[in-house]
C-alpha cells in the first residue's frame, strides 16, 4: 500500500514539475522579467545603458507580438491581460526613449551614431515620437548649418584654411560663387546625414556629377526618400534669408556687364541644382529669386547698350571704318559669349539666352547705320554698313553655338556686296558711255524681233564709229581699273570678293557686247585695225574695231586666276 502511495505522490511531483515547466516557459515567452521591467521604467538613461534598453524595447516588441497571436487563438483566457500588460510596458519604454533620442536630436554635432541611428529604427513603429524626432533633428540641424555658414563667411576654417568668404566679398562672382557652392556642399552632406540616420546604410548615388537627393532613391521607399527630401530643405531654411540678402546686395552694386552675365549663369546652375536638391524649399525659393534678380540687373545693363548703338549715329571716321561703338559692341559680346561656353545650363536653356542678345544689337546697329550714312555717298554708304557689320560677324567665327546668326550676317555681307559692285560697275560704264550703249542695243533687240530687216549700223547710237570709240574708252577703262573706295573695306577678303564680283560684271558686260558685235546677222565689220579717215562712211558705220576679247579682257583683270 505505501508502494502504490509512493507511486502516486511521485506522479503527482512528475505532473506538478512539468506544469511549473510549461507554466514558467510560458510566462518566459508572455512576460518580461523583473530586470527588464526596472530597465523599460529607469527614470536615467545613460549612453551604456542603451544597448539593454534596445535589446528590452525589441524584446517587449517580440512578447507583444506573441501576445496578439494568443489571443487570435483564443485558447488562453488570461491572454487579453498579458497582450495590455506588455502594452502598458512598450508604451513606457516608448516614451523613454523619445526622451532620450529628443534630447540627442538636439545634441548631435557630427557623424549619426548607431545608438541614434537604433533608437530611431525603433520610434519608427509609433508615428507621433517618430515626426516628433525628425522635427526635433531638422530644427537642431537648421540652427547648427546657420552657425556654420556664419562661420564660413566670417571665421572660415580651422586655422584660416579655407580662408573667410567674406575676404572676396570684392570680386562679385567669386563671392556669390563660393557662398552658393559652401551651400550645395552642405546640402550634400546634410542629405547623407539624414539618409544614414534614417534609413540604415543605404547608399547615396550622386546624379550628373553632383550630388542629388534624387539619385539613388529607387531603393527606398517613396515616402521615406520625401521625408528625407522634407527634413534637409528645412533644415537650410535658416540659410535662405542670409543668402539672399549677400546675393541682392552683390547684385545691386555697381559692376559691369560681363561680370552681370557671369552672375546670371552662375545663379541660373545652382537654381537648378538646389530645385533637384531641396525643391520647394525656403532656400530654393530666394535662389529663385536671386536669379530673377540677376536677370533683371542684365538686361538693364544690356538695354543700355543697345541703346547706346542706336544712339551712335553720325559716330563715323573718313575711313568709313566700324565706329568706336561697334567695336566696344563687339568686344563685349565675345567676352559674353566666351562666358557662356563655360556655362552648365541645360541646351534648351543656352540657346533661349542667346537669342535676346542678337535681337537687340543686330537691329540697333542696322539702326545706326541708316541713320549715319543719310548724307554719305551710296557706296561709301554700303562700305561703312560691311565694315560695321563684319566687325561684329568675324569673331563668332569661332563660337559654334552662334553659327545661325554667324551665317544670316554672313548672308547680309553677301548681299551688300553684290549691291557695292553693280553700284561700282555701273558707274564704270555710266563713265564710259557703255550704259547708254547698252540701253541701244536692248531697244534695237526687241526692234529687230518685229523687223528682221533691220541693221544696227543704221540706228542710232549702234553705228560702228560710235561702238568703236565707247569700246575703245571702255578698254582704256578696263586696263587701268582701280577701285579706291574700296579699299575702304576693313577686310582684305570682303575687298578683294568686292573687286572681283565689280570686274566680273564689267568682263560679262564687254563679252555681251563683243559676241552683238560679231553676231552675223547685225552685218558688222568686226576689225582689229583702227579707225581710218580713208572709210566710206558706209564702211565706217559698219565697221567696229575692238582690240581685245573677252578672255583677253579677264586675264587683264585677273579672274581666270580665281
Amino acid at each position: 500500500m505505501l508502494d502504490n502511495m509512493l507511486n502516486v505522490l511521485e506522479c503527482i511531483r512528475d505532473n506538478v514539475q512539468q506544469e511549473w515547466k510549461q507554466t514558467k516557459t510560458f510566462l518566459d515567452r508572455y512576460q518580461l522579467t523583473e530586470d527588464e521591467v526596472r530597465a523599460l521604467y529607469a527614470e536615467q538613461l545613460a549612453d551604456d545603458d542603451m544597448d539593454t534598453f534596445f535589446s528590452t524595447l525589441e524584446r517587449v516588441q517580440q512578447v507583444k507580438s506573441d501576445c496578439k497571436d494568443l489571443v487570435a487563438s483564443g485558447e488562453v483566457n488570461c491572454a487579453l491581460e498579458l497582450l495590455d500588460t506588455v502594452g502598458k510596458y512598450q508604451e513606457a519604454g516608448f516614451e523613454r526613449l523619445y526622451q532620450w533620442t529628443a534630447k540627442k536630436c538636439a545634441e548631435v554635432d557630427g557623424e549619426p551614431s548607431n545608438l541614434l541611428h537604433r533608437a530611431i529604427a525603433l520610434l519608427s513603429d509609433r508615428s507621433e515620437f517618430y515626426n516628433y524626432c525628425k522635427e526635433c533633428l531638422t530644427t537642431s540641424r537648421r540652427a547648427l548649418i546657420v552657425r556654420r555658414f556664419i562661420m564660413a563667411l566670417t571665421v572660415g576654417g580651422p586655422n584660416g584654411i579655407p580662408r573667410p568668404i567674406e575676404m572676396h566679398a570684392h570680386d562679385p562672382v567669386r563671392y556669390c560663387g563660393d557662398m552658393l557652392a559652401w551651400v550645395h556642399q552642405a546640402i550634400a552632406t546634410e542629405s547623407e546625414f539624414f539618409r544614414v540616420l534614417f534609413d540604415g546604410d543605404v547608399e547615396f548615388s550622386p546624379s550628373n556629377s553632383e550630388p542629388s537627393v534624387e539619385a539613388g532613391s529607387s531603393a527606398l521607399p517613396a515616402e521615406a526618400a520625401n521625408v528625407c527630401t522634407s527634413m534637409v530643405g528645412c533644415a537650410f531654411d535658416g540659410v535662405a534669408k542670409p543668402l539672399q540678402v549677400r546675393v541682392e546686395q552683390t547684385l545691386s552694386s555697381p559692376h559691369g556687364i560681363v561680370i552681370a552675365y557671369k552672375l546670371v549663369h552662375l545663379l541660373a546652375f545652382y537654381h537648378h541644382k538646389f530645385d533637384q536638391l531641396v525643391a520647394h524649399s525656403d532656400v530654393a525659393r530666394a535662389l529663385r529669386h536671386c536669379r530673377g534678380a540677376a536677370n533683371e540687373a542684365f538686361h538693364r545693363q544690356f538695354q543700355q547698350l543697345v541703346d547706346a548703338v542706336a544712339a551712335s549715329a553720325q559716330d563715323y571716321a573718313a575711313s568709313l571704318a566700324a565706329t568706336h561703338t561697334t567695336l566696344d559692341v563687339s568686344h563685349r559680346l565675345v567676352a559674353l559669349l566666351e562666358v557662356f561656353q563655360t556655362s552648365l545650363l541645360p541646351e534648351q536653356e543656352k540657346e533661349a539666352d542667346l537669342a535676346p542678345l542678337f535681337d537687340g544689337i543686330l537691329p540697333a546697329l542696322e539702326l545706326m547705320c541708316q541713320r549715319s550714312v543719310t548724307s554719305l555717298d551710296p557706296v561709301d554708304a554700303l562700305v561703312f554698313r560691311i565694315n560695321n557689320f563684319s566687325c561684329l560677324q568675324a569673331p563668332l567665327a569661332r563660337f559654334p553655338e552662334v553659327n545661325r546668326w554667324y551665317l544670316e550676317m554672313g548672308l547680309d555681307l553677301e548681299r551688300w556686296l553684290r549691291d557695292l559692285s553693280e553700284l561700282q560697275a555701273t558707274r564704270v560704264l555710266d563713265r564710259c558711255r557703255v550704259s547708254t550703249l547698252l540701253q541701244h542695243i536692248q531697244d534695237f533687240q526687241q526692234s529687230h524681233a518685229m523687223n528682221p530687216g533691220l541693221s544696227p549700223a543704221d540706228t542710232p547710237g549702234l553705228d560702228g564709229e560710235t561702238v568703236t570709240q565707247v569700246m575703245g574708252d571702255f578698254c582704256a577703262a578696263l586696263m587701268t581699273l582701280m577701285f579706291p573706295q574700296l579699299e575702304s573695306l576693313a577686310q582684305p577678303a570682303l575687298a578683294d570678293k568686292a573687286r572681283t564680283l565689280t570686274s566680273a560684271t564689267l568682263a560679262g558686260t564687254y563679252a555681251f557686247i563683243y559676241e552683238f558685235v560679231f553676231d552675223a546677222r547685225y552685218d558688222y565689220t568686226p576689225s582689229n585695225e583702227p579707225m581710218s579717215s580713208s572709210w566710206s562712211s558706209v564702211e565706217r558705220s559698219r565697221r567696229v574695231a575692238l582690240q581685245h576679247s573677252p578672255e583677253e579682257i579677264r586675264t587683264v583683270l585677273e579672274l581666270d586666276t580665281k
